[in-house]
């Protein structure tokens, strides 16, 4: 088949101009023809009886190989011719086209029994799951997205429009194989059997039966429906794996449709027959499979259905989605690390910092305590130098003293001794050395003074510059 062909994108549809209800008047009509059993003129001749058992035979393989297995689960490859013939063959079992039949049924098995599922009956009800949903018009649009690895051939969508043609030619080939007769038995009673025992397959079989396999839905597995299905009823083994082109897993689990496959298998009219892996049929305990398809493989180049795109699309958008949350962990957590380092590296500088003043306060009070040493040494040496000169500097003022009253005594004796001329000369003298004796001993005191005031005014200073610098080692602290 050519890969060459575009996916096909329908126009918009046009309102109908009749009510939704008649749409459904040929299902309804289906099932009352069957009643013309009842009539005179239709008899259940052999060749009657054995057009309906051979088409009802004929006509469910082509729903669950064909539009099932095939065109809903791209479970073996196929010619495009036969691919046709398939779909020839579903449609003419009257339930609709091969693309809106599998559109559905995708659509079915991406929310099994879940609130999204058309026809479940652990949704809605019994009623509802068998046929309601089939009557009801919100259901009669094909899913072309769904389906676009099969629209895309327009042969198939011609069939999907006219779905009645093929089922119409079956009438009038029944008609001239067997009257009118064939037509009743032949045509309308197999149809109606047909429709439902297909639809047996969405209600009942999500109801009774056994389960062998957990998966997310309520799927049994039911001999007796696989018996009139044709191998549908293992509808559980199914759903556990749906891309299998045999339902019967086991070889007492027989499936008539997977048999008629592969006998076509041997003439090359299909191949590549999917079955189910060795592990997949003995599975842990506990495991539970997903809803979603697994990936199928195309129809000759054909590319995978779009309901494996979709879900390969929303596993991605959920893996990208948890690889972000899981970026934006990582950068919190580095981001707290990093704040939890800066802080770290904060109260280490504080601490750095107050070492280095405590540094500085100790170095500060140590000079200031050597300032204070020099300083009281120097005042030390100060004063006493002070106290040495005053002392010396009134000793030698003593010391002239005395020496100028002894020569004041000597001059006075030899004033006394000296003859009356000189007596006066003598006393003159005598006056004259007292006072400069008298003079020099004051100017000795104030010498003496000036050195004790240099020494107070030495020490006050002293004792000034020590406090400032005192005060100074103490802000450094």
């Amino acid at each position: 088949m050519s890969a060459s062909l575009s996916y096909y994108e329908p126009p918009a549809e046009k309102p109908s101009s009749f009510p939704s209800w008649v749409k459904n008047i040929p299902f309804l009509l289906m099932h009352l023809a069957c009643f013309l059993v009842f009539l005179p003129d239709i008899h259940a001749t052999p060749a009657a009886i054995a057009l309906c058992i051979g088409l009802y035979v004929l006509r469910m393989f082509g729903i669950t190989a064909g539009y099932h297995r095939y065109f809903s689960h791209r479970a073996y490859k196929t010619s495009r011719f036969f691919q046709f013939v398939m779909a020839w063959l579903g449609c003419s079992a009257m339930q609709k086209g091969p693309l809106w039949w599998s559109s559905h049924h995708r659509h079915h098995h991406l929310h099994s029994d879940q609130e999204e599922d058309v026809h479940s009956p652990h949704v809605d009800t019994l009623w509802w799951s068998h046929i309601g949903w089939v009557l009801s018009p919100e259901y009669t649009h094909t899913d072309w997205h769904a389906i676009r690895d099969f629209s895309k051939y327009p042969e198939l969508r011609w069939l999907d429009r006219n779905h009645w043609v093929p089922g119409l030619t079956l009438a009038v080939l029944c008609y001239l194989i067997a009257g009118w007769s064939g037509v009743v038995w032949g045509f309308f009673v197999s149809t109606v059997i047909t429709y439902h025992a297909t639809f047996c397959i969405n209600s009942f079989c999500h109801i009774i039966g056994r389960v062998r396999y957990k998966t997310t839905d309520k799927s049994k597995n039911s001999a007796l429906m696989a018996l009139i299905t044709l191998g549908e009823g293992w509808h559980n083994n199914h759903h556990y794996y749906q891309s299998s082109a045999n339902q019967g897993f086991f070889w007492w689990e027989f499936d008539v449709s997977y048999y008629m496959l592969r006998t076509l298998s041997f003439f090359g009219l299909v191949w590549d027959l999917r079955g189910v892996p060795e592990a997949k049929l003995h599975p842990k305990p506990e495991a539970v499979v997903s809803p979603a398809l697994p990936p199928a493989e195309g129809a000759g180049n054909a590319v995978q259905p779009p309901v494996m795109v979709s879900l390969q699309t929303a596993t991605q958008s959920v893996l990208a989605s948890l690889t972000q949350a899981a970026e934006v962990a990582t950068q919190a957590a580095t981001a707290a690390k990093q704040l939890a380092a800066n802080a770290g590296s904060s109260l280490s500088q504080i601490a750095d910092s107050a070492s280095v003043q405590a540094k500085h306060a100790q170095q500060s009070l140590a000079h200031a305590a050597e300032v204070a040493s020099q300083s009281a040494a120097s005042l030390k040496e100060s004063v006493s130098q002070a106290a040495h000169s005053a002392s010396e500097t009134l000793w030698h003022a003593l010391e002239s003293a005395a020496t100028l009253a002894k020569q004041a005594s000597h001059s006075a004796s030899e004033a006394i001794n000296a003859s009356g001329d000189y007596a006066k000369h003598a006393a003159d003298s005598t006056k004259l050395a007292a006072s400069q004796a008298a003079e020099a001993a004051s100017h000795a005191w104030t010498q003496a003074a000036e050195k004790l005031s240099q020494a107070v005014h030495s020490l006050n200073g002293k004792a000034t510059g020590l406090v400032p610098v005192t005060l100074a080692a103490s802000t450094n602290g």
